[in-house]
């Protein structure tokens, strides 16, 4: 059985600014991916309760129990796989929101005069958002009942403001001693050769991915992804300096998914190959 779309707000109301399903999901799904959209995925839970487990980039599984008002996002550009089990008599039902992704970043540079990428935005498996809730309930009604698509994009922005707002005032000073980020980044050097996700960093923290990353490039002064690609690099070239193993050895000690992504790592960085590289310091 396959989750089944009973409604979708293009074909019931003709909005085109944002879209909205709701579906009838599966009573268990062992393997599910959903690839990469442009837009910001918000997932509400109407009806039934189920077990939900989410990973991203074969990262480790994340868990939550999922019943009424349970919300789960998904950034831009961001797949997911996830695999769930129904633990209701009755089926897991949910509420898809699609926010378009440029819409959230223009936002924030025009009200904050702030760049946003797209793993700052809010991405987590299971919270609970009132104001999402409810507007997100009353967005569907209105769409059944055939409202215009001016309402849909109306109330898009407003959420997307909230979320905005949400992540502003929730984001605090921190330093590169405070022990969240002390625990991040010993996370990221006793890792470096494992496929690790945001995720997995900001569950060693303690917080979820979107405030994660806000934390850190707070408090280090770039964003988790790129500290970690430096700390890779640093070690594949103390590794390269240091003897004659394989580039390709080197590469996966140092969690490079091959020789060749090491090389575009070392010319992007660098300027130079890794051959080069050890030919300079031999």
């Amino acid at each position: 059985m396959q989750a089944t779309a009973v409604f979708d707000s293009s074909g019931h109301a003709g909005w085109r600014s944002v879209q909205m399903h709701r579906v009838v999901n599966d009573r268990v799904a062992e393997h599910r991916e959903l690839p990469a959209r442009s837009e910001h995925t918000l997932v509400l839970t109407t009806r039934g309760r189920a077990v939900v487990e989410s990973r991203q980039d074969f990262g480790r599984w994340h868990r939550c129990d999922y019943g009424p008002g349970r919300l789960g996002m998904t950034a831009p550009g961001r797949p997911v796989t996830l695999r769930w089990r129904t633990s209701s008599a009755e089926n897991k039902e949910t509420l898809h929101l699609y926010l378009p992704g440029r819409m959230l970043v223009d936002l924030a540079a025009e009200l904050w005069h702030r760049d946003v990428a797209p793993e700052e935005l809010p991405d987590t498996l299971g919270t609970n958002d009132r104001v999402v809730e409810t507007t997100m309930l009353a967005m569907a009604e209105a769409a059944a009942a055939g409202a215009d698509d001016l309402y849909a994009e109306s109330a898009a922005m407003f959420l997307a403001v909230h979320l905005l707002s949400q992540a502003g005032r929730e984001s605090e000073r921190v330093g590169p001693d405070d022990a969240r980020v002390r625990r991040a980044v010993d996370f990221m050097h006793e890792n470096l050769g494992l496929p690790i996700t945001l995720a997995d960093i900001g569950a060693a923290a303690g917080l979820s991915t979107f405030h994660f990353v806000r934390m850190f490039r707070s408090a280090i002064g770039e964003p988790p992804r790129r500290y970690l690609t430096r700390l890779r690099i640093e070690a594949a070239c103390r590794l390269l300096a240091r003897g004659r193993a394989p580039i390709t050895e080197i590469a996966f000690r140092c969690g490079f998914s091959s020789s060749a992504h090491l090389s575009a790592a070392l010319r992007r960085h660098l300027g130079m190959s890794p051959t080069q590289y050890r030919r300079t310091m031999t």
